[in-house]
């Protein structure tokens, strides 16, 4: 399997797919060679205390909000920051979400 694919199977705090708005994806490799977890968080989960720029989406009816972690040299991870950032965000919120992200 691949280190995405090894990554996702090693994670057993990653979401699963099904109804809720919450997803993490690994892209890449881009025109650098490099991957990003891109993690779609349920707005409904969010604290908007500190974060002003997300009432303009809540108030256009957006169901989640896209976070994107650092450029990465494996899907792998990529994929670990995409966890984290999931796991912050479950425990949480939003503001959590962010927090995680500006220290990744």
């Amino acid at each position: 399997p691949s280190a995405a694919a090894a990554a996702r199977a090693s994670s057993p705090t990653a979401p699963r797919p099904g109804g809720d708005a919450t997803s993490i994806e690994v892209v890449g490799p881009d025109e650098s060679g490099l991957f990003k977890a891109i993690c779609r968080l349920d707005r409904s989960k969010a604290s908007f205390t500190g974060a002003p720029g997300l009432h303009a989406m809540a108030a256009a009816g957006s169901r989640c909000v896209q976070v994107s972690g650092p450029a990465r040299q494996s899907a792998a991870q990529a994929r670990v920051d995409g966890v984290a950032l999931f796991n912050s965000h479950r425990e949480g919120g939003l503001a959590a979400a962010m927090r995680k992200k500006n220290s990744l």
